[in-house]
């Protein structure tokens, strides 16, 4: 099934903020059985690769997965609070700077365990950035669109694709749950995340297609479901910048293999697939 985007629409409620830890009940409605959890990598300066990932599972699993999240890194000494960052593990930074090999490991699988026990399916998109910049924003940009007009970017596209995976992983297997969508905080596109935001919650359509609930934007740190997100999207990031822009072959790593154990449907959108969506939103005009 073809999945349209739904990011490119004005923004018309960039001033509404989208609230901390919003809601999971709506007045009239029932309990959200499903939440959705998203982080995104590779945003910094000079990066040439840009993913978008998470997972969707049973709230009550999200609740025994904060559990023993916060036991396993509180029994690895992180200072209480501290969430775990795939980036500065994976480069032995800050709290993780004088961590032995061992413990390195043995708190990475305790990690991913719970990641296999209690999430559903995961959910990954990632962008060619030089390719999407080239193609789409850059056009954009010369016909006079600000970028306060849309949700243009790598990021946001990457983040619709998620949604529409979670659609047609929904339709197949008749999931009719509504969902509860948590976002990281700290990607930097707030504009982005207010037009996404608005066309779930304001477009009937999308609210069917993506079984929308409530959107929430909010820091891993508040919400530790969102550290399974920032673990896939790590490893996506490091996959795809690998295949794509390495200059020799390397072996896929074990740690993408083990996250690959739960059910997970991946994208990356290189530059040809890139000159189709620009040929197929030409041609719709």
């Amino acid at each position: 099934m073809k999945c349209d985007a739904i990011a490119w629409l004005p923004e018309e409620h960039a001033s509404e903020s989208i609230g901390l830890l919003d809601a999971v009940l709506r007045p009239g409605g029932a309990a959200v059985m499903l939440q959705a959890c998203f982080d995104e990598s590779g945003t910094h300066g000079g990066s040439r690769v840009l993913s978008v990932a998470g997972y969707v599972g049973e709230k009550e699993q999200w609740e025994r997965f904060a559990d023993e999240w916060a036991s396993v890194l509180r029994d690895a000494g992180l200072p209480a609070g501290k969430p775990f960052h795939a980036t500065d593990f994976e480069n032995r930074l800050g709290d993780f700077a004088d961590w032995s090999q061992e413990k390195r490991i043995e708190t990475q699988r305790n990690l991913f365990g719970i990641v296999r026990r209690r999430v559903r399916h995961g959910f990954s998109a990632s962008m060619n950035v030089d390719a999407w910049d080239s193609l789409v924003i850059k056009p954009i940009r010369a016909s006079g669109i600000p970028a306060s007009a849309g949700a243009h970017s790598a990021y946001s596209f990457a983040l619709v694709r998620c949604l529409c995976q979670i659609e047609e992983w929904a339709d197949r297997y008749d999931v009719s749950d509504r969902i509860a969508y948590f976002v990281e905080s700290g990607s930097g596109f707030g504009c982005d995340l207010n037009s996404v935001h608005a066309t779930l919650r304001d477009g009937a359509s999308e609210r069917s297609r993506y079984r929308y609930q409530s959107f929430t934007v909010v820091n891993k740190s508040d919400f530790l479901p969102l550290q399974a997100a920032d673990l896939l999207a790590y490893e996506s990031y490091k996959y795809w910048r690998n295949l794509e822009f390495s200059d020799k072959k390397r072996p896929t790593r074990i740690s993408f293999e083990r996250l690959g154990e739960v059910p997970t449907t991946g994208e990356f959108f290189d530059e040809p697939s890139i000159i189709r969506i620009v040929n197929e939103m030409a041609a719709r005009g």
